[in-house]
């Protein structure tokens, strides 16, 4: 996936600041070159120019220091305008998510989708139906309708649903994960009625003056309904993975989270990374027994190390200047180029917030990364 964004050319992991290499070292692949490298090292902050070998960053430094390292084949990227900088991290999310809603339903607002009232969602709902050729009794899985983007400021209700069928099951996630809204199908289908008591940590919504559910379901509520097919084989998981990282990877994005990771789900990726290093660094989140809370603590899915200190949801402000060091490796222009390993970025020393032990109420927390996501991480 490219940008067309002329702004940012991304080289992921870490921007090497040491010295250049001896003129014996073996050609570049690449050299940019350009007035706007930024290394997020504060003892050298910009460089003029990048090498870079087997997707490693071989030097940085000086125009000319660094152009020695050309030889007959290596291709020169002058910058101009755009700048270079090392990969984004990923504070909050669910890769995974995104992995699975590549293959759902888009309802996004401007300026990502289209939809902008509920008449224009139900249409759209109506014509993947007839694309996708779905029968009856098929599931209809969408994400990221907003309804602070609608004009009825709303969300859509199992009425609305209905009226782009009723011989579907039709489930669709807003874009905060929070929330579902099913079709009567759906809910029929999950044995969601009116004798259905609200779930710990979540609300299910009723049609005015009685018990119905009306088809909007708040946090936990949204586990009531089937938001598709069965949980996906380890084979699957892993493809969808794969998928989720190049998308990640072409926004320049190279260390990602998955909030709310199951156990069975570490153990997949875990295995998965132990037969084919993954293109960049992950972060899982445990989902633990619904105990009321949820206690901070980072899981690596197949990665050496674990900082100290780290705790859920609290990411550094800064990038560690001890990152920046040659031999990391590196992602050209987003996913196109790279190594199959990402050793990723460092951290720092956790601040004080980060330091301090942290709770959050089960219904305050971050939906299962099973919630779809369609749209990608924006940069």
């Amino acid at each position: 996936m490219q940008r067309s964004n002329p702004v940012v050319v991304i080289v992921a992991v870490a921007l090497a600041v040491g010295a250049s290499a001896p003129a014996a070292a073996q050609p570049a692949d690449t050299i940019f070159v350009g007035d706007h490298i930024v290394t997020m090292d504060p003892e050298r902050p910009a460089v003029e120019a990048v090498a870079v070998r087997d997707g490693v960053i071989a030097a940085a430094g000086a125009r000319g220091a660094v152009l020695a390292r050309r030889g007959e084949e290596t291709r020169v990227v002058e910058l101009g305008d755009r700048a270079l900088l090392p990969g984004f991290i990923d504070a909050h999310g669910h890769f995974l998510a995104v992995g699975r809603g590549l293959d759902t339903l888009s309802l996004h607002s401007p300026p990502v989708g289209d939809v902008t009232d509920i008449d224009g969602l139900v249409g759209k709902i109506r014509a993947w139906i007839a694309e996708r050729d779905i029968p009856p009794g098929g599931a209809v899985v969408g994400s990221g309708y907003d309804d602070s983007l609608l004009a009825e400021r709303r969300h859509p209700t199992r009425d609305d649903l209905d009226r782009a069928s009723t011989r579907h099951r039709i489930v669709l996630t807003h874009v905060s994960g929070h929330l579902r809204a099913a079709n009567s199908a759906a809910l029929e289908a999950s044995g969601v009625t009116a004798d259905t008591p609200d779930p710990p940590g979540g609300h299910i919504r009723r049609r005015a003056g009685s018990r119905e559910p009306d088809g909007v379901l708040e946090e936990t509520a949204g586990g009531l309904v089937a938001g598709g097919g069965p949980a996906p084989t380890p084979g699957e998981l892993e493809t969808l993975a794969r998928r989720a990282l190049e998308v990640y990877a072409a926004y320049g994005t190279t260390t990602v989270q998955d909030g709310s990771t199951g156990p069975g789900t570490l153990r997949s990726l875990r295995a998965a990374a132990a037969r084919e290093p993954v293109r960049g660094r992950r972060r899982g989140v445990p989902a633990l027994p619904d105990d009321g809370r949820r206690r901070g603590r980072d899981l690596r899915a197949g990665l050496p190390r674990r900082p100290p200190g780290r705790r859920r949801q609290v990411q550094p402000r800064r990038v560690a200047p001890g990152a920046h060091r040659l031999g990391h490796r590196a992602l050209r222009g987003g996913a196109a180029g790279g190594a199959a390993r990402l050793p990723g970025l460092r951290h720092p020393r956790p601040r004080r917030l980060a330091r301090r032990r942290r709770r959050t109420s089960s219904g305050a927390g971050c939906p299962s990364s099973s919630t779809p996501t369609a749209t990608p991480p924006s940069t």
